[in-house]
């Protein structure tokens, strides 16, 4: 809902933000930040993008499995650190839910 496949192919035609003709998740979080007006921030947010990546690569991953590997308490901090992230994102756009 933030970022619209629509709305990203407007703004870019980057190829690089482009899997199979999609916008990559790399894509639609600078989407989102697109609006940043500090380049301090905006080097942050370049940097927390990474991380977020690699973040979600950890639950994709864990999504095919039979078992979970993680404890309840990673399981417990994937929910805390997948919360930030949301409201980090509907925050900035100012999203009314």
């Amino acid at each position: 809902m933030l970022a619209p496949d629509h709305e990203i192919k407007e703004w870019s035609s980057e190829e690089t933000f482009y899997y199979n003709s999609k916008p990559t998740r790399k894509a639609r979080l600078l989407y989102i930040l697109r609006n940043t007006n500090d380049e301090h921030l905006s080097a942050y947010y370049q940097q927390e993008i990474n991380t977020w990546i690699t973040f979600f690569d950890i639950l994709n991953k864990g999504t095919h499995q039979l078992a979970p590997q993680y404890t309840d308490i990673q399981i417990q901090t994937f929910f805390r650190k997948a919360h930030s992230i949301i409201c980090t994102l509907v925050e900035i756009t100012k999203f009314p839910f």
